[in-house]
């Protein structure tokens, strides 16, 4: 009989299922899972808020953004970082999107490319780094880029839809923009991931340590080359030269075509039973309540949920550009469109 267990999930992003996702189905292979949103064993969390703090069992923070772990706020982390703090797990967001075992099928570079119509894909809702729109308009003065997202949107609106809609849209193209939203040791995401998944070429530019998560046989990195116009000069390469390209397409995206020991299933396993049989007394029991069970205790986290909310105000100011008034220009004009 598998031993029960209490769980639950906060402030994570809004479309995340908390009976479906890479840490509660890992879990259910090895123990008799229940969610209780009112006294788990074990909560996950985000930082998409400040639920989290409601909690004193044991806490266990994820990020799918480029920030750090809290180590007097959690008892374990899985993070992007490569980090020798033992309770720290680099579990890269991709993890999260896909079974890895997927990128380990067999792969037809033939068939990837006769589905190819189009030259390059850009699909973005946000600015993100300077360098990615720079990058845009000047592989842009070679052949037509399709943006196919709501910022710098060239096809006549945002793609509908969401994961599904966007890799069958990548599939159709030779090369995707894969340019991370920041510059970051780990900090690797599902943007490359798609093109990789989908056959058509990743460009990528972000975490100079991105060889460690996939094969840098299988994609085009920023990082290989000294400037703009060097890496513009090798896409040109790939692009005019068929058997070139289908080499690079025929490279698996796991290097040796083995799942990285970041995503193996069996290591993530390990470290959520460690999670769960380890016996500590949580971080959160020496911490000031901030739970509901009084006045006391509630009015800590009123103060502190007014402090996060001033945050994200502030970092909204701080972030605002030129570029984001224009996409929030054009989401308030498809509004009054409909």
């Amino acid at each position: 009989m598998k031993k029960k267990i209490k769980i639950y999930f906060v402030d994570f992003w809004s479309t995340f299922i908390p009976n479906n996702n890479i840490f509660y189905n890992l879990l259910k292979e090895m123990y008799d899972v229940e969610l209780d949103p009112e006294s788990p064993d074990i909560l996950f969390y985000s930082v998409f808020g400040i639920n989290h703090l409601r909690y004193r069992c044991k806490r266990v923070f994820f990020t799918g953004e480029n920030c750090r772990p809290n180590f007097n706020e959690c008892d374990w982390a899985f993070s992007f970082d490569f980090s020798d703090n033992p309770r720290n797990y680099r579990l890269p967001l991709y993890a999260l999107m896909i079974d890895a075992a997927e990128l380990t099928k067999a792969r037809d570079p033939e068939k990837y490319l006769s589905q190819k119509d189009n030259f390059c894909t850009f699909i973005y809702s946000n600015p993100g780094p300077k360098k990615r729109t720079e990058f845009f308009h000047k592989l842009s003065k070679y052949k037509f880029v399709h943006s196919a997202g709501k910022y710098l949107n060239n096809i006549g609106g945002p793609l509908p839809g969401f994961e599904k809609e966007k890799r069958d849209y990548i599939s159709k193209f030779k090369f995707t923009f894969a340019f991370e939203n920041s510059k970051h040791d780990g900090y690797t995401t599902e943007k490359i991931l798609d093109p990789l998944l989908m056959g058509s070429i990743p460009l990528y530019w972000g975490n100079e340590l991105v060889y460690k998560d996939f094969n840098p046989k299988s994609f085009l990195n920023y990082n290989d080359f000294s400037n703009d116009e060097e890496f513009i000069e090798k896409i040109i390469e790939y692009d005019n030269n068929k058997n070139l390209y289908l080499e690079m397409l025929s490279e698996p995206p796991f290097e040796n075509n083995n799942i990285n020991e970041f995503v193996d299933n069996n290591n993530i396993k390990k470290r959520l039973k460690q999670i769960v049989e380890t016996n500590i007394e949580p971080i959160a029991t020496n911490l000031p309540d901030r739970s509901q069970n009084n006045f006391r205790s509630n009015f800590r986290y009123q103060i502190e949920n007014v402090k996060y909310k001033k945050s994200i105000i502030k970092n909204k100011f701080t972030n605002l550009s030129f570029n984001k008034i224009i996409v929030k220009h054009l989401k308030i004009m498809e509004k009054l469109k409909k």
